[in-house]
């Protein structure tokens, strides 16, 4: 028996008057497009998806993220040809989109960024032999400040051994008259253990300089007293018993020479 029920069509294929047979479903043309079961039309999927038949519905194309019900770059990428790229190296971003990355050279002259895919200003970094003067560029280190440091900012900048600055404002750095004093770094450490004051040159409380004018930590104590006592004693008998012996010495000579 012949009948003329109609069926739906599967899916990614549509018909606009109903089919008896799949052979009545015409295949979606385009790239990208889909139908639903039973559809009457192909449709598009938005931009930056794609149709995925596990799922039967759009989803993200790869590279791109789904912020705020639609898909596009996540921060620190942006739209490169079809796809989401990274920021390049010296670029930021700190927003999601597809629009372009902000150059570092825009609000640091000189700055680097260290890595792709940078997400915020403070990124913007000075590369190595430069540090950030706070004038909106990268300056060149000065003798004394350390070349192979990334990043510095005038506040911060390492010192090499040996070299030191009145204050972390400062841009003139001072080459120690006691180098040893001067162990280098930044400015939460700048002087030798027990050094203190200009140059490094003062010795803490606690601490006494020794003859290399290098701070020692004083370590008296009543062992190193007694110690101290009989040095001094030991030093003067030495000198008596000498004295004595030069006496005596010379008393006889003074007494052969009397009687001849």
């Amino acid at each position: 028996e012949t009948t003329n029920a109609c069926g739906s069509c599967p899916r990614n294929t549509f018909t606009l008057s109903g089919a008896t047979s799949i052979d009545d479903c015409t295949p979606c043309q385009n790239s990208g497009e889909y139908a639903k079961p039973g559809s009457g039309y192909c449709e598009k999927c938005p931009q930056y998806e794609e149709f995925d038949d596990l799922t039967g519905g759009c989803v993200c194309m790869t590279s791109f993220d789904r912020i705020g019900g639609t898909c596009t770059c996540k921060d620190g990428f942006t739209l490169m040809g079809t796809s989401c790229s990274p920021c390049e190296l010296g670029k930021w971003k700190n927003e999601s989109g597809v629009t372009s990355c902000t150059r570092c050279e825009d609000t640091l002259k000189g700055g680097i960024t260290e890595f792709e895919g940078s997400m915020s200003q403070s990124s913007c970094i000075c590369p190595r032999g430069f540090y950030d003067g706070g004038e909106g560029k990268c300056v060149e280190v000065k003798e004394g400040m350390n070349s192979e440091e990334v990043g510095m900012k005038l506040e911060s900048v390492f010192l090499d051994p040996g070299f030191w600055r009145t204050n972390e404002k400062s841009e003139e750095v001072r080459e120690c008259p006691i180098p040893d004093a001067c162990i280098g770094g930044n400015e939460t450490n700048v002087c030798r253990e027990g050094h203190k004051g200009h140059y490094c040159a003062t010795c803490k409380d606690g601490y006494s300089m020794d003859p290399f004018q290098v701070c020692k930590k004083c370590t008296a104590t009543v062992v190193d007293s007694v110690l101290t006592v009989v040095a001094v004693v030991l030093v003067v008998v030495l000198v008596l018993g000498l004295n004595y012996l030069m006496k005596k010495k010379f008393g006889r000579e003074a007494k052969g020479k009397t009687v001849l």
